[in-house]
């Protein structure tokens, strides 16, 4: 035995192959993007043994790929190609002293061809549960014998790159318990609302002209009244021995969600001829209300629970994700056991006509108008900006933009409407040019999907700030990444283009899109905006203080500025200040404001909110 082996001797640890790779697939660091962290360490590596080839890798089934490198120039190699495997990983080191001298690697394909490895060494890296995953390796051109020194450096290194792994493993962690608040139901595990919607529209745009989705809104009756005879601990059982019920016996790729309350939800999509898909929703409400039928054993007692089920179904009632969900909740709330819904009969159609048809005369008519709602320091309540709130009054009375800005995408006026509300804003900048020479302010607007798909969208916006004689920075952009992802790669193009040009995006409602972390750092945004979701319980709830200070800190690790929106109280802000958040909007500050009196402000100096 040698010294070298004498002052490391091998220590055999346990651990099964699969084992090792479902932990590394976990970690779902293999294929990741690079990262500086590595590159310094590999770097470092590189300079500290004085050899031209150094690499940090992950060995999966099949390859070892490496994460980063110097002197390789090639990011994998299959197993038999490669000097470590799962076999090399069991060992506390490997060193090859001289290739040509080893009867395994003399004939090695690094060896015998660029780059002519002579010498190699490797330390395992063990995932956060100890288990062996890759390795820190070094490598050169000429033989060598590293002394019991060389080994624990590389073994320091090592625990470096384990020290990142660990981290990266936290912040995924993190991720996935906020996409999990996000997006799913704490009771039942179920998809909510935001995700059954996001499905949903997923299914919509990719389905074929003969194909039907059927939409069914299950709600349980007198749960309330459950509620209160027999307690919540009752009542959600009820709820989760439903929902799974439901889950466990319909087809795997049907969705079923859990919404508000006391409703479920539940969309199919059935391919095939047109003829045979036509009362497709028929039978998926036939066998909704089959299971739920059936009875439901709660602490040995015997319970009915009476449901009551709203259906609509595409293309024969609506053709949106809002529009065929929001048709099945109102049909659920009728009469009959299943509701079906009728279009022809349906006064929220008659109102969405009428909504269309106030849009199509605001833009004939200049009728609609922009408020602006403050953005402040959370610490010193100084004003920061402004975000341009688009407001429509008809002669029956204002109509909500909750109202207003469906239809208009879903008619396509969302795009003269968005055009007017850019050039209208950047107007009125312009207005408060001489009174804020020293201090610019800049105003956010808002951005729709169909805004972040045109090809010409950085020419519309540089348009409207060359035609006010604007700076660039006066101007900042607001989308939700449900705005993004039907096109995800052209509205990422577009905003790399404006972003060039000095106009920075905010990342608005936050929490409540496609898949808020997962889409954080690829999305060159400058602000996240939290969503009011995330705030409205900051300072009575554990749970919610904790995943927005995590968020927050993410967020500044990100190098990007946080917003709360939905600040109402003392309370939310004195925890916001807690947490670090930068900035904040919201009624306890400000109301969105008209025009005249942001004039007032602006021209008096009155800059501090509330």
């Amino acid at each position: 035995m040698s010294d070298l082996q004498q002052s490391f001797p091998n220590i055999t640890r346990t651990y099964g192959e699969e084992e090792r790779l479902k932990e590394l697939s976990e970690l779902e660091i293999i294929e990741s993007e690079p990262e500086a962290q590595y590159d310094q360490l590999v770097m470092l590596m590189s300079l500290t043994f004085s050899v031209p080839i150094a690499g940090i890798s992950f060995i999966d089934q099949n390859r070892q790929w490496f994460k980063s490198e110097v002197g390789l120039n090639q990011k994998e190699f299959s197993l038999e190609d490669s000097f470590c495997n799962e076999a090399n990983l069991k060992e506390d080191f490997l060193v090859i002293p001289d290739t040509h001298q080893h009867p395994d690697f003399k004939k090695h394909s690094l060896v015998i061809s660029d780059p002519k490895v002579r010498f190699y060494a490797s330390v395992p890296i063990r995932s956060p549960a100890g288990t062996p995953i890759g390795c820190c390796c070094i490598m050169d051109t000429a033989p060598r014998q590293p002394d019991k020194n060389e080994i624990r450096q590389l073994t320091l290194f090592a625990h470096l790159a384990e020290a990142q792994i660990q981290l990266h493993a936290e912040t995924l962690c993190l991720k996935k318990q906020a996409v999990n608040t996000a997006y799913y139901d704490a009771l039942t595990g179920l998809p909510n609302h935001s995700l059954f919607i996001d499905r949903l529209d997923q299914a919509l745009m990719s389905i074929s002209d003969s194909s039907q989705i059927s939409v069914c809104v299950v709600h349980l009756c007198r749960f309330d009244e459950l509620n209160h005879a027999r307690g919540k601990e009752w009542a959600d059982k009820v709820m989760f021995y439903t929902a799974i019920r439901l889950r466990g016996s319909l087809p795997i790729s049907n969705t079923v969600a859990r919404l508000e309350g006391a409703k479920l939800a539940v969309f199919s999509v059935s391919k095939g001829q047109a003829q045979d898909n036509r009362n497709s929703h028929k039978k998926l409400a036939k066998r909704i209300l089959e299971l739920c039928e059936q009875e439901i054993r709660v602490e040995g007692a015997v319970l009915h629970v009476p449901v009551k089920l709203g259906v609509s179904h595409y293309p024969g009632t609506g053709s949106t994700p809002d529009a065929l969900l929001e048709q099945a909740k109102s049909s659920s709330k009728r009469g009959k056991t299943i509701n079906y819904f009728s279009k022809e009969l349906s006064s929220e159609s008659n109102r969405r006509f009428e909504v269309e048809q106030h849009l199509q005369q605001a833009l004939n008519e200049n009728r609609f108008h922009v408020e602006y709602q403050p953005i402040v320091d959370i610490q010193s309540g100084k004003l920061r900006s402004l975000e341009a709130l688009l407001r429509l009054n008809v002669d029956d009375g204002p109509i909500s933009p909750g109202e207003f800005i469906p239809v208009a995408e879903d008619t396509g006026l969302i795009l003269p409407v968005g055009e007017w509300v850019l050039r209208t804003v950047c107007r009125q900048i312009g207005t408060w040019r001489s009174h804020m020479r020293d201090n610019p302010m800049p105003v956010a607007v808002n951005l729709a999907s169909e805004q972040m798909g045109l090809k010409n969208l950085s020419s519309l916006v540089l348009s409207a700030i060359y035609d006010n004689d604007l700076r660039h920075s006066q101007l900042q952009l607001e989308v939700t990444e449900t705005s993004l992802m039907k096109n995800i790669d052209r509205a990422i193009q577009n905003m790399e283009e404006i972003l060039r040009h000095g106009v920075h995006f905010s990342l608005d409602d936050f929490g409540t899109g496609y898949s808020s972390l997962s889409y954080l750092q690829r999305l060159p945004v400058t602000k996240v905006k939290l969503d009011r979701a995330f705030i409205q319980n900051i300072d009575t709830n554990k749970h919610d203080r904790i995943l927005a200070k995590n968020i927050i800190n993410l967020c500044h690790e990100l190098n990007k500025i946080t917003v709360a929106e939905g600040i109402e109280t003392q309370s939310q802000l004195d925890t916001l200040r807690e947490l670090g958040c930068d900035l904040g909007q919201g009624y306890f500050f400000s109301r969105p404001l008209t025009t005249e009196a942001i004039n007032e402000r602006i021209i008096s100096s009155q800059l501090i909110f509330p």
